[in-house]
């Protein structure tokens, strides 16, 4: 299960949202799972913060509306107070909801910092190659744009070492195995796709190559050091970035 699917469901729970075999099937993985136990203790915390923040809020703002019932205060002016004091809570459940949103980079895994990192580019033809494109790397193109992952890896496949677009089909495909999470078929495709030293991908295939080596939940050092000694490199900040997770 990824992160993001381990979010959702800590959330589910947490918001009684699950059915009870389904919570008990939570419960089982907390007690197995340190890493999904360590993000429902963190989630838990922060649901248990805003709460109280929000309470702490809304009661001394209560107070104070109380002590003024003794006094004569301008209808308009409570209005205002009772506006900005829901305005106060909405800033405060916004916050929470923000802290739940962003995951804790801390202590991620490999693969994990490579999901979080890895960004869908355009999946589209480059150059000229659009007038004259094979017709199986359309269709896979137009798979991947779909999110139809297993429909452009058959398609995609297909297309020969012969073919001109042999090179543009391989770094689609690595694309597809990656989004499948087929990460070692992903790193030998963009592996293929370095070898071949077309500067239309070179450096986007480097840096896919490095995500798909870290999808295997490896340190990926010999693929690391390049991307960051190339200050030019495309993918250099990003690179920057996992060097300094690494080091946490």
């Amino acid at each position: 299960m990824n992160q993001q699917n381990n979010i959702d469901l800590i959330e589910q729970y947490l918001n009684n949202e699950l059915s009870e075999s389904e919570r008990q099937e939570v419960e089982n993985q907390l007690a197995t799972d340190h890493s999904l136990s360590n993000e429902f203790d963190r989630r838990h915390t922060a649901h248990k913060m805003i709460d109280f923040m929000v309470s702490e809020n809304l009661r001394q703002q209560l107070k104070d509306l109380e002590a003024e019932e003794t006094k004569v205060v301008p209808l308009a002016s409570r209005s205002r107070r009772m506006y900005a004091l829901a305005i106060a809570a909405c800033v405060i459940i916004l916050m929470g909801a923000f802290f739940f949103i962003i995951p804790s980079d801390q202590n991620l895994s490999s693969t994990q910092l490579a999901l979080n990192l890895y960004e869908t580019p355009v999946f589209t033809m480059r150059g000229t190659d659009a007038q004259t494109i094979d017709a199986n790397v359309a269709l896979g193109i137009e798979a991947l744009t779909n999110k139809n992952y297993d429909q452009a890896i058959v398609t995609l496949e297909q297309v020969t070492s012969g073919n001109a677009f042999y090179i543009m089909a391989k770094y689609y495909l690595g694309h597809a195995n990656f989004l499948k999470h087929n990460f070692q078929a992903a790193l030998n495709n963009f592996a293929e796709v370095i070898s071949s030293n077309d500067v239309r991908y070179l450096e986007d295939a480097q840096w896919y190559q490095l995500l798909s080596c870290m999808g295997l939940n490896n340190a990926c050092q010999d693929l690391l050091s390049p991307i960051i000694l190339n200050t030019r490199h495309l993918h250099h900040a990003e690179a920057l970035e996992i060097q300094n997770q690494q080091i946490k």
